[in-house]
């Protein structure tokens, strides 16, 4: 894994080398594979591993942002060089539909017209060649973003095969809507510990208050009720005059009563509610 971990950094840095200094490097086949490729496909150079972000939690560079033939004047295309033995498109594709939802978003004058990846592999394992491949739903792409930034599992969205299916948008809508309740509880978990945490620090430093751009908090000092019914009056008072107004069984009242005797003031409170 290092050997090829190596290799891979070789190659890109042969490209990039090549791409922004005009400096070749023909110790490397791959190196020969690229400039083959590119003049086939006439690809040209706008930038190499162009970091793009989404300025909060992910960045990653772009192997090559470069220009073909049918791009219009506003658009672009974004390329992944790939080392590996085989080409695993379907990760590909996912891989350059984020770098493109990034991309347009730090260049909105910019549209992406094709996302693709250059195949460089040893000769062993095949030819080398430009593969371009279809763009994710964008509404999948951010879901997974999400899951993935609150450790959450995500399940791509298929069409349900059922002897009635449901049609297709209300499917997504149902499995956004599911996700979004499994995000909702994560963002409740963690907003109830970054709370008390914050419960915790104020209180050990002393701090009874604060005030801040998104919340007000004032710690109160605990109580113990003190004093409250007379619990002996409050029960002749639920046996003489309560019960009989409504009609309540007398040796229910008395089993409740002397329930009550045992307990605390609450029960009294809760006693004095049923009767009335």
């Amino acid at each position: 894994l290092a050997a090829a971990a190596e290799r891979g950094h070789a190659i890109h840095s042969a490209i990039e080398i090549y791409n922004t200094y005009d400096i070749e490097s023909n110790d490397l086949k791959e190196f020969g594979d690229y400039r083959r490729i590119a003049e086939e496909e006439q690809l040209s150079h706008i930038a190499s591993e162009y970091i793009v972000t989404d300025n909060e939690f992910y960045a990653s560079p772009i192997d090559w942002v470069c220009r073909t033939p049918d791009c219009g004047e506003n658009e672009v295309c974004l390329v992944d060089f790939k080392s590996t033995s085989t080409l695993d498109t379907l990760r590909l594709a996912a891989q350059l539909t984020i770098y493109k939802i990034f991309f347009e978003a730090q260049n909105p004058s910019l549209k992406v017209r094709k996302i693709g990846g250059m195949w460089l592999p040893k000769e062993q394992y095949g030819d080398a060649k430009m593969v371009w491949v279809d763009t994710f739903d964008t509404a999948q792409i951010h879901l997974m973003l999400d899951a993935y930034r609150f450790g959450l599992d995500f399940e791509p969205i298929v069409s349900l095969v059922k002897a009635e299916p449901l049609p297709v948008p209300v499917a997504k809508i149902e499995q956004h809507i599911g996700q979004c309740i499994a995000m909702q509880k994560t963002l409740d978990t963690y907003l109830k510990e970054l709370k008390s945490t914050l419960l915790q620090g104020m209180s050990d430093s002393g701090i009874q208050a604060y005030k801040g751009k998104h919340l007000t908090i004032t710690i109160k000092k605990g109580y113990v009720r003190q004093g409250g019914y007379d619990t002996d009056k409050l029960l002749e008072l639920i046996r003489t005059q309560l019960a009989p107004m409504t009609g309540a069984d007398s040796e229910a009242v008395e089993a409740e009563i002397e329930k009550c005797r045992k307990a605390d003031t609450a029960v009294a409170d809760s006693l004095l509610m049923k009767f009335r």
